[in-house]
C-alpha cells in the first residue's frame, strides 16, 4: 500500500487537475459533436446535447476522484498483482454498472420532459435508443477505469523510485563523509606525534627556544586545521597556509637546509582540494629526503595549475629519489591516506603518481576535477 501522507502530489492538486481534465473534455466533445452536426445539416439540439454530453463526461471528476484514492491504497504494480486485479475489476464492474444506470434514469427523465414538450417524439422508441448508447458506454467506462487506475500507480512509483534514489545519493553522501573524517581524523594523530617527538627531541638536547617556537607554530597550525576539519572540500589557499605553518616547525628542526617554493596562480586561490592532502605530502618528501644522512641544503617545489577544467598538483623535491630505478619505497600512512581520501571522495575521476626526476629527486603528482569554491 502507497503511504498518501507521503505520496509527492497532494490530494488537493490532483482534484484541480482531475476537473481541468474533465471539464476541458467535455467542452472538446460538444465542440466536435456541434460541428459535425451543422456539416450535417441536422438539427443541433444545443440544450439536450449539452445535458447528455456533460453529464456523460463530467461525471467522471467525482469518479475519477474514487478511482485516484482507491488506486493509491490499492496500487496495480505491486504484489498481490492476481488479487488485487480482481479487486480493481469488482470495483470497476460496480462502477461502470452504477455510472450507466445513473446516465440512463438522468437522460430518461430528460426524454421523458422532451415528449412533453414536443409530442411527435416517440417516448419508447427514445429510450430504446438511449439504452443501447448506455450500454456502450460500460465498456469505454472499464477502459477508463483502468487507464486512470495505471497512470495513477505508475506516476506515484515512479516519484517515489525518484525520492529512493535521491535518499540513496544522500545516504550515500553521508558515508563518503564519513570515511573521509575517519581517514582525516587518522592522518591528524600521526602528524601531531611526528612533531610531538621533535619537540622532546629539541628538549632532550637542550634547544629549549627551539622547542618554545615550534610549540607556537603548532598552535597557529592546529587553529587553522579545525578551521576545515569538518569540510570535503576547502580552498587550495587554506592548503597552501596549513603546509606553509607545517614548514614554520620544520625550520626549526633543519634551520638554513630546508628551502621552500610555492608556485600557485592567483585564480586557483579558490579550488577546491581535499582539507591536509599537502601536508603529509610535504612531510614525506622530508621523512625520505631531508632526513637521510644529508647535511646540504634541500629544496622542496609544491607546483598547482590548471588544465582546462582539471587541477594538477605536484609536490617535488631533489632528495636521493625512489630506490631501485624507480620502484616504490614502502608508502608510509600519509600516501595511501591520501590515495584512500581521493579514492572515496572522487571514485575514479582522479590520478596520483609517485616517480622519480632528473638529475634527483621525486615527485607526487595528483590529477583533481577543478571545483571554484
Amino acid at each position: 500500500m502507497i503511504n498518501m501522507a507521503r505520496t509527492p502530489v497532494s490530494i488537493k492538486k490532483l482534484k484541480k487537475i482531475n476537473i481541468l481534465l474533465w471539464v476541458s473534455v467535455t467542452i472538446y466533445v460538444y465542440t466536435i459533436d456541434k460541428v459535425i452536426v451543422s456539416l450535417k445539416g441536422e438539427p443541433l439540439y444545443l440544450v439536450a446535447s449539452l445535458i447528455y454530453i456533460s453529464q456523460r463526461w463530467l461525471s467522471w471528476i467525482p469518479a475519477t476522484n474514487m478511482i485516484v484514492r482507491y488506486s493509491l491504497k490499492y496500487p496495480l504494480f505491486e504484489r498481490g498483482f492476481e488479487f488485487k486485479f480482481k479487486r480493481h475489476f469488482l470495483r470497476a464492474t460496480v462502477f461502470a454498472l452504477v455510472m450507466c444506470l445513473a446516465e440512463f434514469v438522468i437522460l430518461s427523465l430528460y426524454t421523458y420532459v422532451m415528449t412533453l414538450t414536443e409530442p411527435d417524439l416517440n417516448l419508447k422508441a427514445l429510450l430504446g435508443v438511449l439504452g443501447g448508447w448506455v450500454l456502450t458506454g460500460v465498456f469505454n467506462r472499464y477502459i477508463i477505469y483502468f487507464f486512470i487506475a495505471a497512470l495513477v500507480t505508475s506516476f506515484v512509483h515512479l516519484r517515489h523510485r525518484h525520492r529512493s534514489e535521491l535518499e540513496t545519493e544522500q545516504m550515500r553522501g553521508k558515508l563518503v563523509q564519513s570515511k573521509l573524517q575517519a581517514l582525516q581524523m587518522q592522518i591528524q594523530p600521526h602528524f601531531l606525534f611526528n612533531t610531538h617527538q621533535a619537540i622532546i627531541g629539541l628538549l632532550m638536547k637542550g634547544h629549549s627556544q627551539e622547542a618554545i617556537s615550534m610549540i607556537s607554530s603548532l598552535s597557529t597550525l592546529l587553529r587553522t586545521t579545525l578551521d576545515v576539519s569538518n569540510e570535503q572540500l576547502v580552498p587550495l589557499s587554506k592548503e597552501i597556509t596549513i603546509v606553509s605553518e607545517y614548514l614554520k616547525i620544520q625550520r626549526v628542526r633543519f634551520s638554513d637546509r630546508l628551502n621552500v617554493k610555492i608556485e600557485v596562480a592567483d585564480q586557483l586561490a579558490h579550488a577546491g582540494v581535499p582539507p591536509f592532502i599537502l601536508q603529509p605530502l610535504v612531510e614525506n618528501s622530508i621523512q625520505h629526503g631531508l632526513g637521510v644522512n644529508r647535511s646540504d641544503e634541500f629544496l622542496i617545489t609544491v607546483i598547482a595549475d590548471a588544465d582546462g577544467d582539471r587541477l594538477r598538483i605536484s609536490v617535488i623535491d631533489d632528495g636521493r629519489g625512489l630506490v631501485h630505478n624507480g620502484e616504490s619505497q614502502k608508502k608510509g600512512i600519509g600516501l595511501k591516506n591520501i590515495q584512500s581520501r581521493l579514492a572515496a571522495l572522487y571514485s575514479d575521476d582522479y590520478r596520483m603518481s609517485l616517480r622519480n626526476i632528473q638529475p634527483r629527486g621525486v615527485e607526487v603528482a595528483m590529477d583533481l576535477p577543478l571545483v571554484q569554491l
